[in-house]
């Protein structure tokens, strides 16, 4: 909230927002509530209660469609959209879109600034725990980690590791074998946790590989594409190796950090994914998804 905000804070146990959230609505006469993501536990409350109460409910994301846009869905964003029940409304998109000017203002390099805006506030989430004792992280691992592996990742990208793993990426596209690109998703990522069958994403690596192993071509490779804001405390790299030795395909299996969709999703003949928004940029780019 900008400064001189009417906000009001919330320093209760967990178990008691929802009744805090019940009250504030029924004092104020709230019609509304926004939501940046909907998954984390705090959120998933709020929802319900806004359900019961009557309420309308918008949620914002980082975007279906990246760069240069946000999602702002009313009911739920990903697996909780209620796109899919609209589909003969989206399917009229094209037309009334055709007759007006796109005009897209772009964002620039955003990952480098996300990646700084998440370790800020990572940072805050100590400097003013004394204010919100209660408060429950909800993600994985302790804040101040993330910072750590994402400074890890910086250093080893500037001392030659995207330079090396570009040079893998690159004997995989100059090959006339063909492969498969695994696009992962964030470590700790609500898709994984709350819209899919596994348990974490080294999970999802292993029942690829071993797919992988027993039904793709005995000339093909699967290319592992690391996720631009993967902070490597999981050391995924290291589990897909291993996962890939025991199943017998340690010599097809390859690990990359970077990469241009652009170049690597037209010339792979499938895409593998968790909800994850670059599958609608391989679906864009004709890639079997």
């Amino acid at each position: 909230w900008r400064r001189g905000s009417r906000s009001i804070d919330y320093k209760g146990k967990p178990r008691a927002w929802a009744r805090w959230l019940e009250k504030m609505i029924a004092e104020r006469g709230i019609s509304d509530l926004i939501m940046h993501s909907d998954s984390q536990a705090y959120h998933r409350l709020a929802a319900a209660v806004a359900r019961a109460a009557g309420l309308r409910t918008y949620v914002t994301e980082q975007g279906y469609l990246r760069p240069h846009w946000i999602t702002f869905e009313r009911g739920g964003v990903n697996a909780n959209s209620g796109l899919l029940a609209e589909f003969e409304s989206i399917r009229a998109f094209p037309a009334l879109f055709a007759t007006r000017k796109q005009v897209v203002t772009p964002t620039g390099h955003h990952t480098r600034a996300y990646v700084m805006q998440t370790s800020l506030a990572n940072v805050a989430l100590y400097l003013w725990h004394w204010a919100y004792p209660r408060y429950r992280n909800a993600f994985t691992f302790s804040p101040w980690l993330p910072c750590v592996g994402h400074t890890r990742r910086f250093v080893a990208t500037n001392l030659g590791g995207t330079r090396r793993s570009l040079e893998r990426l690159e004997g995989v596209l100059a090959s006339k074998d063909p492969f498969y690109v695994a696009l992962l998703q964030r470590p700790g990522d609500s898709q994984i946790h709350r819209h899919s069958p596994f348990r974490d994403l080294g999970d999802f690596c292993e029942t690829l590989i071993e797919s992988f192993a027993n039904d793709a071509p005995p000339n093909a490779r699967l290319v592992f594409k690391r996720h631009p804001l993967d902070h490597d405390l999981d050391d995924h790299r290291k589990m897909i190796k291993a996962a890939a030795k025991a199943f017998g395909v340690a010599h097809r299996v390859v690990y990359v950090d970077g990469g241009v969709l652009g170049q690597i999703l037209p010339a792979a003949k499938g895409a593998i994914t968790i909800n994850s928004t670059a599958g609608l940029t391989a679906v864009e780019m004709g890639c079997p998804t």
